[in-house]
């Protein structure tokens, strides 16, 4: 069993702010402009992509898109509205994990497979 610490020190660890090669050689001002963007939430870009995999492999492997499905529902709560742009990565990947195991379910083969 996983402990909620362990499960958010995974979080952080993932969540952890990078900054871009090309932001070093800017000016304060401009860094602090670019710093007061709204910014894309790279788990949920993550999210989405399992949820990609889970809606493409969902009707071979029943193991991928729940995987996808726990991981937008543990991740959907990192999404901060003052930082990030958006939460629709988040909700794309869970309908697309859910519509894999859905697909799984009702033994339908994709035809682009």
């Amino acid at each position: 069993m996983i402990k909620s610490n362990g499960l958010r020190e995974v979080v952080r660890l993932l969540y952890r702010p990078r900054k871009p090669v090309i932001q070093k050689d800017l000016s304060p001002e401009e860094q602090e402009y670019l710093d007061g963007l709204p910014k894309q939430n790279h788990l949920g870009i993550l999210a989405m992509f399992f949820g990609g995999l889970g809606f493409a492999f969902g009707s071979f492997y029943i193991s991928i898109p729940i995987a996808a499905l726990l991981y937008s529902i543990a991740t959907v709560r990192t999404f901060d509205q003052k930082k990030h742009d958006n939460p629709w990565p988040f909700f794309i990947g869970l309908a697309l994990s859910t519509v894999g195991i859905v697909l799984h379910i009702i033994q339908y083969t994709q035809p682009f497979i």
